[in-house]
């Protein structure tokens, strides 16, 4: 199920992260309120987005502090930031709320997240993997092969527009997508959705 699409906005130097609605299993769906991109709890300037299972949207859009207030503040939230802090702070909230799988020996998180913080855009993946994309952008989920082919030939469009084209592709193509989507960003408030 699910498709996240994260995209860096060289324009307005902000990342924008859409999502689609549906919850489905092997053979139900159906649409909650918990959107599947939002921000975080206690810092405007953080954008999530998950795909997988939607314990780990419950968790990560209560808590607090997943960026170190003194590195926001010192300016050194950054890739290595990611890997030391919030990546084990996510796999370690996982742990605690049960939503994880252990294989061989191996924790793995119960779905990707898209993490942004201002202008940048992390893909944290099941092992805890942090992942900082060349081209400016991600996708996760079942949807998320069909909408990465569709960012890739539309890089002439608006963040925006490239975003409703992929969620739409995914829509189309992937079982598990379904409207209305929601599309935010790091720079505001806003949330545009797509019915």
């Amino acid at each position: 199920m699910t498709c996240i699409i994260g995209v860096f906005d060289k324009v307005n130097d902000c990342v924008y992260i859409g999502a689609d609605s549906l919850g489905s299993s092997s053979w139900n769906q159906a649409l909650y309120k918990n959107k599947k991109v939002f921000k975080a709890k206690d810092n405007k300037n953080i954008l999530i987005a998950i795909s997988g299972d939607y314990k780990l949207q419950n968790f990560l859009s209560v808590e607090e502090n997943l960026i170190e207030e003194i590195k926001e503040l010192k300016n050194e939230v950054d890739f290595e930031h990611m890997v030391k802090y919030v990546s084990p702070k996510i796999m370690n909230l996982s742990k605690q709320y049960n939503c994880v799988t252990v294989t061989n020996g191996r924790t793995y998180l119960c779905g990707n997240v898209i993490f942004a913080y201002k202008n940048q855009l992390y893909m944290i993946q099941e092992d805890g993997s942090v992942l900082e994309p060349y081209d400016g952008y991600v996708a996760s989920g079942s949807g998320g092969d069909h909408a990465t082919a569709v960012l890739s030939v539309n890089c002439d469009k608006d963040v925006v527009t490239r975003i409703i084209k992929g969620l739409e592709s995914a829509e189309k193509h992937a079982v598990g997508v379904k409207r209305p989507f929601y599309i935010m960003n790091t720079l505001n408030d806003d949330v545009i959705e797509i019915k």
